[in-house]
């Protein structure tokens, strides 16, 4: 589901796994609890250095309003408009810097 793209894109390009030290690390109280944040609205932050386009989509994605997410048709065609600027090839090169040449690693 569109939802679910939302959050991977978000692990993806932020480069960070949202749930994984929640799911191994705590009890299945904690885990609901979360659960329940998401739905009530909680969304975690989006990284500031995400290129605003992609920000905007995946802050659409994850929408509190399932019918007011784009289509998956939609997100590849958005994902592709954000790819022609170059914005994300761009932030990896940074990244891949800012790392001494390290690239495309999930922390």
């Amino acid at each position: 589901d569109v939802f679910s793209l939302g959050v991977v894109m978000h692990e993806l390009f932020a480069r960070r796994l949202l749930c994984a030290a929640l799911m191994n690390t705590t009890e299945w109280d904690e885990s609901e609890g979360h659960a329940r944040r998401v739905a009530a609205g909680f969304r975690p932050a989006i990284p500031a250095e995400l290129p605003e386009a992609l920000r905007a989509l995946i802050d659409a994605c994850w929408h509190g309003v399932p019918d007011l997410r784009p289509s998956a048709r939609e997100v590849v065609r958005r994902l592709a408009a954000i790819e022609a600027t170059g914005a994300l090839a761009a932030m990896d090169a940074q990244k891949a810097a800012a790392k001494g040449g390290a690239c495309c690693a999930v922390q």
